[in-house]
């Protein structure tokens, strides 16, 4: 039997082609209220069958032997109560003992507590509060798209006007709000900056950390299992801003704590209580999703133990569907970037769970195997080679995809080449070459494959900051992969004794192009300032031959970019700055050298290579790296 139309299409007397979201709700954009009627709810009113009214003549009704007290119990809040996880088999038993128990999963409005009334004070004014929450819709929610911001303004609203009626708040919307502000506050633009530091008379650092303290302080007063999906997205946020501010083992703790509350939820199992619309289902679908990506990267970058039992797991990807819209058919939703990421750690965990056992350099092989085949399997709006960009200048959300895509995919097949590239594979076989011309033939192959991968990374990372900078540049994902693959290949340069390093050139372009970008990264964040430092002092070790080729070329480059005209300098680009990706002014050898363009700055703007390669300075390891050692060690460069 065929679903029946949904309730807005009956509402509207429409006919409903009968598939979430349908045809009229994804047209009008309001896939959220796409709803059909659950089959318990559709059959409930129906009168049960003759025959299960009819008793023999030997049957008689026997009075209920349990006490009406406790009979009333809610047997699910007992199960609760023993500690079993939502989807264990006795929670079948209770709900064909007592039916859907009719709670919200995203937990009632609740009175306000003292810990409501103190978050209060910290929210601004509504005019700046709706500034931050436009930011943060525009320049950081599509980096993983957590909330769904149709429903999220809604909520928003709602809240706004039960706070001016006085009305009881929501703990968990409260916490949510706070956390949106909080992130936000990391990626102002020049202008919603300006605004709020003169409105509030503080620096924006000083808000960002107020506004996450006041959400961790509300989310410690919510009781477990009771916050539905919002205060699954509120954790999750709470690790993304720890994240940007280079706080990596805080973060991966937090996310422990979302993974246990989306589990609470059977979220994990893919299980859910009747009752809950698609729309519900599909936005717990992709939390997890988040949350399972997140886990499996963390623990490869910190080398820590996987938070999700993934042999426990019931991993089932979002439909995607949510966005649909016939007005733009063929546009990839915003959730798409990490649906395929999703996919790709799950393939990969799936087929090394023992790592250790796969001899190295087949390892590395395998890996990039499996990375070469996700890369070729990815939709052409997404291809490395020929991508489809007939949405970039509209939507710069695919841009933006396509390049952390990119990235993602070539850090890890970077990551087992890297003892190749710094002279560490010695570890993996008796002997250590003396020089690369003295390496295997395979061990050399490996070793032109990971330089490939770097300079493939590099040519993401540097076109991303070309659309990040100055409004996105604390994310993450930027300094590091420019300041990992840029050591990376310092240090295959240092142990390049013969100068046969493959792309030799190239590697030369990518290195200057980073040290121009961190030398810009240093003025934003203190990780940006120490990522600079220190590939500054990498560069200084280079040997002779290199620091000659090096300042070579950046005298070329002096005389081919003089005169640059003072308006085409530093035109920063952002998402919420321009609709479109604006052409950057570049420096042609950059681009012969393959390697992404880069906008030219004035003479002074530049790095000092000649600063660069004085050998003169502090001790690399007694540099601090602000929170960059929790997810790197500088020792493995092997450049001592």
């Amino acid at each position: 039997r065929q679903a029946a139309s949904c309730t807005e299409c009956q509402r509207r007397k429409q006919k409903c082609s009968r598939e979430w979201p349908c045809n009229h709700c994804s047209a009008r954009r309001v896939s959220h209220l796409c709803q059909f009627a659950s089959k318990s709810s559709t059959t409930s009113g129906d009168s049960p069958p003759e025959n299960s009214r009819k008793r023999g003549n030997d049957e008689v009704e026997e009075p209920s032997s349990v006490p009406a007290e406790v009979s009333s119990i809610d047997a699910d809040e007992a199960l609760k109560t023993w500690g079993y996880m939502p989807g264990h088999q006795h929670y079948n038993l209770s709900s064909a003992a007592n039916g859907a128990s009719g709670k919200s999963l995203d937990g009632a409005r609740t009175n306000q507590s003292e810990a409501v009334e103190a978050a209060l004070q910290v929210i601004p004014a509504r005019s700046l509060t709706d500034a931050l929450v436009q930011n943060y819709l525009q320049n950081f929610n599509y980096r993983y798209y957590p909330i769904y911001p149709p429903t999220f303004l809604e909520d928003y609203t709602k809240w706004w006007t039960d706070r001016a009626r006085g009305s009881a708040l929501s703990l968990e919307f409260t916490c949510l709000l706070l956390r949106v502000c909080a992130n936000s506050a990391q990626y102002l633009t020049p202008e919603v900056q300006h605004k709020l530091e003169f409105e509030l008379v503080t620096d924006v650092q000083t808000l960002t950390e107020r506004y996450n303290r006041a959400a961790e302080k509300l989310s410690s007063s919510i009781t477990p299992g009771n916050g539905g999906l919002i205060q699954v997205q509120q954790l999750f946020l709470g690790l993304t801003w720890l994240k940007n501010e280079a706080k990596f083992v805080e973060s991966w703790h937090v996310l422990a704590s979302a993974v246990r509350e989306a589990q609470e939820q059977g979220m994990h199992k893919d299980v859910f209580p009747d009752g809950l619309s698609e729309f519900e289902i599909e936005m717990r679908r992709r939390m997890w999703c988040l949350l399972y990506t997140f886990d499996w990267e963390m623990s490869t970058w910190l080398s820590r133990p996987l938070i999700v039992d993934h042999d426990s797991c019931a991993l089932q990807l979002p439909s995607l569907r949510l966005e649909d819209s016939g007005a733009c058919p063929g546009l990839p939703s915003p959730f798409t970037h990490m649906a395929l990421t999703c996919h790709l750690a799950h393939t990969l965990s799936e087929k090394f769970r023992n790592v250790h056992a796969i001899p190295p350099q087949e390892l590395a092989l395998q890996y990039h195997k499996e990375v070469e085949d996700w890369f070729a399997k990815l939709p052409r709006v997404y291809s490395i080679t020929d991508p489809d960009t007939r949405w970039d200048k509209e939507h710069l959300f695919v841009v933006l995809q396509r390049l952390q895509l990119h990235m993602i995919g070539n850090m890890i097949k970077l990551s087992p080449f890297k003892p190749y590239l710094t002279g560490n594979a010695g570890a993996f076989r008796p002997y250590l070459a003396e020089s690369r011309s003295d390496t295997p033939p395979d061990e050399r192959d490996i070793l032109a494959k990971g330089i490939e991968c770097c300079l493939k990374l590099l040519e993401a990372s540097h076109e991303l900051f070309n659309i990040e900078f100055p409004i996105n540049a604390r994310f993450h994902l930027v300094i590091f992969c420019i300041f990992d693959c840029s050591t990376l290949l310092c240090s295959a340069l240092i142990h390049d004794t013969k100068q046969n390093l493959p792309q030799r050139s190239k590697v030369f372009g990518a290195i200057e192009i980073s040290l121009r970008c961190l030398q810009k990264l240093a003025t934003l964040s203190k990780t940006g300032e120490i990522s600079y430092s220190f590939l500054v002092k990498v560069v200084s070790k280079l040997p002779p031959s290199a620091q000659k080729e090096t300042t070579s070329k950046r005298s070329n480059k002096r005389a081919k970019t003089k005169a640059v005209p003072a308006e085409q300098q530093d035109a920063p680009l952002g998402p919420a700055r321009n609709s479109e990706v604006a052409a950057p002014i570049v420096d042609n050898s950059d681009v012969s050298n393959g390697i992404a363009p880069f906008p030219v700055t004035a003479e002074e703007d530049q790095p000092d290579l000649e600063f660069a390669l004085d050998p003169n300075g502090f001790d690399i390891g007694s540099l601090d790296f602000g929170g960059m050692e929790e997810i790197w060690n500088w020792e493995t460069l092997n450049i001592d």
